[in-house]
């Protein structure tokens, strides 16, 4: 198998007695806002991939700190949208890589993410790095909820990244469980904005609609009934023949009739 120029170098210095370890440098630092940090050194040497194991120190900074502030009542998650990663002299034997993971604040704890990991490579791995992720981290996050990933992060020398966060059993156990019942309220005086604010809800599940002051609707963020809410209604007073109409494509669990002035219609639960 021939070696490509990095472990070709890598080699030499090795038979030279040349500690490529000691050539290493880095400056991690994590804060209260996240990680930031520069790598510099040899991209290879006998432990393999060595630059890149700088992700895996990013990781492991990153993933005590999300811990830390959960546990403060600082919850936070990773930015994603504001990673910054770059790399120089890739190819060269030696490279320099540079990390910045912002972390942002968010008001409900179970929004947190309390687990943080990477999966990627030099060059390789768009894709197939993500399905790695999925499959060797998948049964991590609490149950019921899912792996948080971000668009592939790629520098222009060509290391692709993976950034992976998730909620921790031992600290949000509670944010997968089946009781995690939410509650809203909506009143509207407009048929067409009534619609747009049940269909806004998105999918959730176990939903349950109740009338009375107002649109009182629960439901739970994690489980196996994935249910949506529309509104559906007629001018004409033709709101059972608009409801059958539906029905024909959509599997309706629930019907509540509801008139909005003098539009008659119906609040609809969808099973997805």
């Amino acid at each position: 198998m021939f070696m490509n120029l990095n472990e070709q170098i890598s080699r030499i210095k090795e038979v030279m007695g040349l500690s490529l370890l000691s050539e290493q440098t880095s400056n991690p630092t994590i804060t209260d806002n996240g990680f930031v940090g520069t790598y510099v050194g040899p991209e290879f040497n006998s432990q393999g991939d060595i630059a890149h194991q700088f992700s895996n120190t990013a990781s492991n900074l990153i993933g005590k700190k999300l811990k830390e502030l959960y546990n403060r009542g600082e919850y936070s998650k990773v930015d994603f949208d504001n990673i910054e990663m770059t790399t120089k002299g890739m190819g060269s034997g030696n490279v320099e890589y540079y990390l910045k993971i912002p972390f942002v604040r968010v008001n409900d704890k179970c929004d947190a993410y309390t687990s943080f990991d990477h999966r990627g490579g030099w060059g390789h791995g768009e894709g197939k790095k993500k399905q790695d992720a999925i499959r060797e981290l998948g049964s991590l996050p609490v149950k019921g909820t899912e792996l948080d990933i971000s668009d592939v992060k790629k520098t222009d020398e060509g290391l692709v990244e993976y950034w992976v966060q998730w909620k921790n059993p031992d600290y949000q156990s509670e944010c997968g469980s089946s009781d995690n019942v939410k509650n809203i309220n909506i009143s509207e005086n407009n048929s067409s904005e009534l619609r747009n604010k049940l269909k806004g809800i998105g999918i959730k599940y176990d939903i349950n609609v109740e009338i009375g002051n107002g649109i009182n609707i629960s439901y739970k963020e994690t489980g196996d009934k994935k249910q949506s809410l529309s509104y559906i209604y007629s001018n004409a007073g033709e709101k059972k023949a608009v409801l059958e109409k539906v029905k024909e494509k959509n599997d309706i669990s629930k019907e509540i009739p509801y008139d909005v002035g003098n539009v008659e219609g119906y609040i609809i639960v969808i099973n997805r």
